[in-house]
């Protein structure tokens, strides 16, 4: 291995192909056209267009939100 290269270790590698199969449960259109409308009627039109970031951090926000619900939920009954 000449000095250029890095050695990647199996968890790095997983990390990194985790990281490209990033699954999305948010619309993200009609995120981005509620965060846009948002924006007119509370912030004077300030904004006009909205980053991947913000889709990104949106949909984290969900999974999250979803996970806790689960795990808070009671152990009895079948219905979340």
């Amino acid at each position: 291995m000449d000095e250029n290269q890095t050695a990647e270790t199996p968890a790095a590698i997983a990390e990194e192909r985790i990281a490209v199969v990033r699954l999305s449960y948010i619309n993200r259109k009609a995120v981005k056209e509620m965060a846009l409308k948002l924006s007119r009627d509370t912030r004077a039109n300030t904004f006009t267009r909205v980053s991947k970031q913000f889709l990104d951090e949106c949909n984290d926000f969900l999974v999250a939100h979803i996970r806790h619900k689960v795990h808070s939920a009671p152990t009895v009954g079948k219905t979340l």
